[in-house]
């Protein structure tokens, strides 16, 4: 549809990393499934782009629970803190092979507890697994910013190699 604009998830982080709009962007949807394996092997497939210095970015969010948002109290709801610290484990570790890192990610991330708990429904954590996917598996992700509102939305940021 040519008259529809960007998402917001599109919207929002193009505009606070290059608010002239000076990068040529093309929006894609997530499968109405959200199977972490074929979004993974999407990122794969556009994994080459990068080649020729296409920028890929993942926009979702890494704790995204409306139902508990603001009504915990004035700190971040445990279970957020644990779940980043479960994602933290698997994307960002040193001395991890690609395909135990992959494992980890696709069969250990979305079966854990702290995920349906983060993320009800996981259209905001989706976009990772695609990043994951356009990667180097072999090199942890970085962490180049981290931040909390509502006590429940990590607003984190990592860079994949």
């Amino acid at each position: 549809d040519s008259k529809r604009g960007y998402d917001h998830g599109v919207f929002v982080p193009l505009k606070l990393a290059f608010p002239n709009g000076e990068v040529p962007t093309l929006q894609l949807s997530l499968n109405r499934n959200l199977d972490p394996a074929m979004h993974f092997k999407a990122g794969q497939v556009l994994a080459k782009l990068r080649d020729e210095d296409v920028l890929i970015i993942g926009s979702g969010q890494l704790t995204h629970n409306l139902g508990d948002m603001g009504r915990l109290g004035g700190s971040v709801a445990r279970y957020s803190s644990d779940f980043e610290r479960l994602v933290d484990n698997i994307i960002m570790a040193d001395g991890v092979d690609a395909e135990t890192r992959k494992t980890q990610l696709l069969e250990t991330l979305p079966k854990d507890p702290l995920t349906k708990r983060a993320h009800p429904r996981e259209e905001h954590l989706v976009p990772i697994y695609l990043v994951a996917g356009a990667s180097d598996m072999s090199v942890g992700a970085k962490k180049i910013h981290q931040a909390w509102t509502l006590q429940t939305m990590s607003l984190n940021t990592y860079l994949f190699a």
